[in-house]
């Protein structure tokens, strides 16, 4: 059985669709090899540890996966991944969904507070903390 392919981020999807539009346009065959040139440059310059999901971008730093919106002063609650409070922020904040399911240690930033999936984190959260830290992620920072 063939392997599933892998799966494409939002750029890299983006990309793909720039560069088949570009081949759909192309008047002659010189214009679709510099199309093909221009694709192989841009997937060679990118970085192994930037990566695009679901709108957002986030960088490797120390082997977790850090959201370039956090800021290092930002609030962060940690959550152990799989645990009850896990799936009760999933469920309170599915727009999570995409980076959890993308990454095994990351921080998620919200508008006041950013949630990081880690071993050492909390594993149960109250409903009154489960709702605060809805609020929080969603409410738009403070500048």
């Amino acid at each position: 059985m063939a392997a599933a392919p892998p799966p494409v981020s939002g750029e890299t999807a983006v990309q793909s669709a720039r560069l088949a539009a570009v081949r759909r346009e192309a008047q002659t065959v010189g214009d679709l090899q510099a199309a093909e040139r221009v694709a192989v440059q841009q997937a060679g310059q990118q970085r192994v540890d930037e990566r695009v999901v679901a709108g957002r971008r986030f960088h490797l730093e120390s082997g977790a996966w850090i959201d370039t919106a956090h800021t290092p002063n930002t609030r962060v609650v940690q959550v152990v991944p799989f645990s009850r409070a896990y799936f009760d922020a999933l469920a309170r904040l599915p727009e999570l969904g995409p980076y959890w399911s993308a990454f095994e240690t990351v921080t998620v930033a919200g508008g006041r507070v950013s949630i990081r999936l880690a071993a050492d984190g909390r594993s149960t959260l109250t409903a009154a903390e489960l709702e605060a830290l809805a609020v929080d992620f969603r409410r738009a920072a403070i500048r």
